[in-house]
């Protein structure tokens, strides 16, 4: 299982699905499993199937979703040189992080910008712990649990 793909079922027990559109908690236009909007409109066909039955399936929301994550994971390979090399238990938090909160809001985060270039392992970890106890909180804002594994 690749990590996208580990990353997907995460997401999907952890988040709530809508198959309509829905304003999050930071008034961000979204549907399926957090897929931003306003950022990136439906793939034109997806688009066709919301305006005749008023929702998209499942399935259109989780290729939506490993799309966004894929998306998420070219980002940390911007911002990590070294991210092939980084542990799949960091990678993980990070790519969730990534995807959660977009690449400029990620990448704005002093002390995980320095590590791009440098990347110490046990500096990294404690910045994802810092890093992930504020998404905690903003997720359990949005929908009332977040329980990382």
């Amino acid at each position: 299982m690749t990590l996208v793909e580990r990353e997907v079922a995460y997401i999907k027990k952890d988040e709530g699905f809508s198959g309509t559109p829905y304003y999050d908690t930071k008034n961000v236009l979204s549907i399926g499993w957090g897929h931003n909007l306003q950022d990136e409109p439906l793939p034109a066909m997806f688009q066709e199937f919301l305006d005749r039955h008023g929702y998209i399936t499942e399935a259109m929301a989780e290729a939506l979703l490993a799309k966004d994550l894929r998306d998420a994971e070219a980002d940390c390979c911007k911002l990590f040189s070294n991210w092939p090399r980084i542990p799949v238990e960091i990678q993980g938090p990070l790519l969730n992080m990534a995807f959660n909160m977009g690449y400029d809001r990620f990448h704005s985060f002093e002390k995980l910008d320095a590590s791009r270039y440098e990347c110490d392992i046990k500096d990294l970890k404690d910045t994802i712990e810092k890093m992930d106890a504020k998404l905690d909180r903003a997720l359990f804002h949005q929908n009332g649990k977040r329980d990382r594994q």
